[in-house]
């Protein structure tokens, strides 16, 4: 398919300002442009904003589902203010109340026109840089068959990459991506495999997973000395479409390493692990964050009933939760901010139908710390963030779904500032 270039409208910039956490000296990998006030549900998402509140329940009273590491804090990593997080003195009582703030979104992608009776469902996002000062968005259209590229710093539309199929450069609903050095990974839940494809010309390197993914859903990916390390989240099902029995739950997680060859890939399958006994479980999974760092692997469970986010070392030990007891409706996309001096934050969604929340928690303790919305992002599925210096962000954006069918940035400081940096 040919390009389809989108024009957009920038919202005014607010006047620059200089705090904020330093740039970390490598990005994150991991997004466009009607106004807010372009879109009708913007008034009543708003009001909603100025009220929601999220009940907390601190870690410190979860016992051994707490942080699964020294809950001494390694660095001087910078928290939200006591107005953005709420009063941490019930932590002993168990739930905390209070108000997110609202970080108006920079911009918000140009709707992509769909056939009649369809919708392209986009869900998960990565950028990549491809100049100083410029990037590009990756985002996967599940039900289009396709990569759109978009602008990270005007959110325009530059392309539309692949179609329905099962060849080289075709996708059966790409779910997630990932980005490590000049290789893009997407996750193909229909096909059961994944596909590298070689950036900035989409160039087809290769498949892998073919024979072992099932139902493949979420992509967490690094470099190491060994290759590129890429964890796959696999929700096989039962043939009547429920979740397998718990003693058949044990390859919820796949681990392959990739090779890049510079015409092709090869990949070899390093590990495979899900817990079928105990409080590591994993019932029901998408989303997976990793953070190489610190050894572990963030791995998101949807079951009603558990609601919380599953950490575990890279090579499988289930060590412990995040989040459980914060979400209300459902974990979805996680990213990861990292500070210059070795510390930083997880940003975790909470999806809701009106407004998403997107809520902080320290990177070494993995204590709730806060959190904001956005006033018209809703229904999340994949976020990302970028600290790249860019055009329209000097210090960065977190990019965000929203409802399916856009994407909305947020500049790196509104987000500092509400949080009290």
């Amino acid at each position: 398919m040919g390009d389809n270039n989108e024009t957009s409208e920038r919202v005014p910039e607010n006047t620059p300002w200089t705090g904020g956490w330093p740039p970390a000296p490598a990005a994150s990998t991991r997004v466009a442009n009607l106004r807010p006030s372009d879109l009708p549900m913007l008034a009543g998402r708003a009001a909603l904003a100025a009220s929601i509140t999220v009940a907390a329940a601190a870690l410190a009273a979860c016992g051994s589902s707490a942080a699964p590491s020294d809950p001494t804090p390694e660095n001087g990593a910078s928290s939200p203010s006591d107005a953005a997080r709420g009063s941490a003195a019930g932590a002993g009582a168990g739930a905390v109340a209070g108000e997110l703030p609202v970080v108006p979104e920079a911009w918000i992608s140009a709707p992509v026109p769909a056939e009649p009776g369809t919708e392209h469902d986009i869900d998960s996002l990565a950028v990549w840089q491809t100049a100083p000062g410029e990037a590009i968005v990756l985002v996967t259209a599940k039900q289009g068959d396709q990569i759109w590229v978009h602008d990270a710093s005007t959110g325009e539309l530059i392309r539309r990459v692949g179609g329905p199929g099962s060849g080289p450069g075709e996708f059966e609903r790409p779910n997630g991506i990932a980005v490590v050095d000049d290789l893009a990974i997407v996750v193909e839940r229909d096909n059961a495999r994944l596909q590298v494809l070689r950036l900035p010309d989409f160039e087809h390197l290769g498949f892998a997973g073919e024979a072992e993914l099932t139902r493949p859903y979420g992509i967490a990916a690094f470099a190491s000395e060994q290759g590129i390390e890429v964890y796959i989240t696999d929700n096989y099902e039962t043939p009547d479409e429920q979740i397998p029995p718990v003693a058949e739950l044990g390859r919820r997680v796949r681990h392959f390493r990739l090779h890049d060859r510079g015409d092709s890939v090869d990949a070899e399958l390093v590990s495979t692990f899900g817990d079928t006994a105990g409080d590591g479980i994993l019932h029901k999974v998408e989303t997976i964050a990793v953070d190489p760092a610190r050894n572990r692997l963030l791995v998101v469970d949807e079951l009603e009933t558990e609601l919380a986010i599953r950490v575990y070392t890279l090579d499988g030990t289930y060590v412990g939760t995040m989040g459980a007891g914060i979400f209300a409706y459902e974990p979805e996309g996680i990213a990861l901010f990292e500070t210059a001096d070795g510390g930083g934050d997880w940003i975790a969604t909470d999806q809701q139908s009106e407004l998403s929340l997107f809520l902080v928690f320290d990177r070494d303790t993995l204590e709730y710390l806060g959190g904001f919305t956005g006033e018209v992002t809703a229904n999340t599925d994949g976020v990302t963030l970028t600290q790249l210096p860019l055009e329209a962000f000097p210090e960065g954006a977190f990019y965000a779904v929203n409802d399916d069918a856009t994407v909305t940035a947020f500049d790196w400081r509104d987000i500092a500032r509400a949080l009290g940096l």
